[in-house]
């Protein structure tokens, strides 16, 4: 959405990156990176694009794509009115069947769909109870969580969106949850 911190702040659009980076340098031939966009769920998003760690595409290579995506990301593309994460996470399919499975969102966190919005979120109202355990086996990480812009929430506002997703995700299955505004 247009709050999403990839969308106001180049600064935080560069650390987003050279963290997904670092990331993919730790991969081992044979693992694979998908990435796309979800915002308010329109089909007319990033395409998915995925990558498969090999001799004709080395990790440092995957790296220098992704992290120029990232980085390219405010640049390339107009942002949506609204953020649905609950959709984004419950209609697909992760494959966290496969050991090390990693899910990374880059998000302000803010769901706001006809679910909740993102004032209820704010105040620590609780999401609706996931229909699915998709993600169970795989570690979920969200960075730019509470960052709207290049501007940050209250602390207070930032915990209750931390222990609604944690809540969320852990129910959903995630083995492993971690949350935070900065990259």
């Amino acid at each position: 959405s247009v709050s999403n911190p990839l969308m106001g702040s180049a600064v935080f659009a560069k650390e987003a990156g050279k963290a997904l980076r670092k990331k993919i340098l730790t991969l081992e031939f044979g693992d694979s990176i998908t990435f796309t966009s979800f915002g308010d769920g329109r089909i007319d998003h990033l395409p998915e694009k995925s990558l498969q760690i090999s001799r004709r595409m080395p990790a440092r290579q995957a790296a220098e794509l992704v992290e120029g995506e990232i980085r390219s990301f405010s640049k390339n593309r107009e942002g949506d009115g609204a953020t649905h994460m609950l959709s984004f996470f419950e209609d697909r399919n992760f494959g966290c069947d496969k050991p090390g499975t990693e899910i990374w969102v880059i998000s302000d966190a803010l769901e706001n769909s006809d679910a909740l919005n993102s004032n209820q979120l704010v105040k620590g109202k609780a999401l609706p109870k996931p229909f699915t355990q998709n993600l169970k086996g795989c570690a979920v990480t969200i960075i730019g969580a509470g960052l709207q812009g290049d501007r940050p929430l209250s602390r207070e506002m930032r915990q209750n969106i931390h222990k609604v997703w944690t809540d969320w995700l852990t129910l959903a299955g995630a083995t492993r949850v971690t949350i935070r505004m900065n990259p």
